[in-house]
C-alpha cells in the first residue's frame, strides 16, 4: 500500500509539472513551429508596432538551417562592433543577459570577440522583409541582431525589449536588425521543417 501511495504521489507531481509547461506555453502564445508566410510574419510584428525598415528573414531554407545551428535558442541576440566583429556578451544565451549587456555597452571599450562569425557572414544569410537594407557596421558603434520567430509568441518580447534598452542610451549610434527565424512558405517548402526546433 505504501508503494502504491508513493507511486501515486510521484505520478501526480509528474502530471502537474507537465501540465504547467503546457499552461505556460498557452499563456505566452507559444505554438509548435510551422511554416509561416511573409504576410503572417508582418502581421505578428504589427502587434508590437515595430519599424518595418529593420525587418529581415533568412535568405532561404539553407541559410535558416545554418543560423539555427549557430544560434540554437530563439529569441536570441547577437552584438557586432563597428568592425563587424561579433561580441561575446555571455556564456549563456539568455535574453536577460543580452539586455544587461546592451545597457552596459560603452563604445570604444574592449570586448571579447568571436572571430569565427562576423556581420558580413550574417548579412549573406539575410533578406529584407521591410523597406531597406542593413548598413555596414562601420557607421554604428553597435549593430544588434535580434533573432525571433512567430512560434515563440510573447516570449519574443524578451528580445524586443533590448531595443527599449538601447533607445534609452543617448550618444550611441546603434543599428537594430530584427531577423525572423521562421521557415517560409515562399521558399517552396513542404509541410515538414528541415530541422527540429525546441519550443
Amino acid at each position: 500500500m505504501k508503494r502504491f501511495l508513493l507511486f501515486l504521489r510521484f505520478s501526480i507531481i509528474i502530471l502537474a509539472a507537465a501540465s504547467c509547461k503546457s499552461v505556460l506555453m498557452k499563456m505566452e502564445h507559444v505554438k509548435a513551429p510551422a511554416l509561416e508566410s511573409k504576410s503572417s510574419v508582418l502581421a505578428f510584428l504589427k502587434r508590437y508596432q515595430l519599424d518595418k525598415k529593420s525587418i529581415y528573414t533568412c535568405r532561404d531554407s539553407a541559410s535558416c538551417v545554418q543560423l539555427y545551428l549557430k544560434f540554437k535558442n530563439i529569441p536570441e541576440a547577437a552584438f557586432f562592433n563597428s568592425r563587424g566583429e561579433m561580441l561575446i556578451y555571455s556564456d549563456s544565451s539568455c535574453p536577460g543577459k543580452a539586455a544587461n549587456f546592451a545597457s552596459q555597452f560603452v563604445p570604444g571599450e574592449s570586448y571579447r570577440v568571436n572571430h569565427g562569425f562576423c556581420l558580413k557572414d550574417l548579412g549573406e544569410k539575410m533578406a529584407p522583409l521591410g523597406k531597406d537594407t542593413w548598413q555596414p557596421a562601420a557607421k554604428y558603434d553597435l549593430t544588434v541582431v535580434i533573432f525571433w520567430a512567430v512560434y515563440c509568441g510573447k516570449i519574443n518580447r524578451n528580445g524586443f525589449e533590448i531595443m527599449d534598452v538601447l533607445n534609452n542610451k543617448p550618444g550611441i549610434k546603434v543599428q537594430v536588425l530584427l531577423l525572423n527565424m521562421d521557415f517560409l512558405k515562399e521558399w517552396g517548402m513542404r509541410k515538414k521543417l528541415p530541422v527540429s526546433m525546441d519550443v
